[in-house]
């Protein structure tokens, strides 16, 4: 529980770098190693923005992955793609 607190804490920073919203959020485990992914749209200058990525806590160390771009250009299935593709190897 205090592991994804400290997650969810991550995800808020990340967020508030792009004075963001969430639109969704959700805990999990990748094989037994605590993760959080989540979705966000905000504001670079005057650009909208998306911001979607995934943020792991694995032998005391934070992985965080996450594509951030123009929120009319971002292509979801590549997205997809590039975060499902993080892996922690032990």
């Amino acid at each position: 529980a205090d592991v994804q607190k400290g997650l969810a804490e991550s995800v808020k920073g990340s967020i508030a770098n792009i004075k963001g919203e969430v639109k969704s959020e959700k805990e999990y485990l990748l094989g037994n190693v605590p993760c959080r992914d989540f979705e966000a749209n905000g504001k670079v200058q005057t650009t909208d923005v998306s911001l979607k990525g995934r943020f792991c806590l694995a032998d005391n160390r934070l992985y965080q992955v996450f594509a951030l771009g123009a929120k009319d250009k971002m292509l979801t299935a590549d997205v997809d793609r590039f975060i499902t593709s993080f892996k922690i190897e032990k």
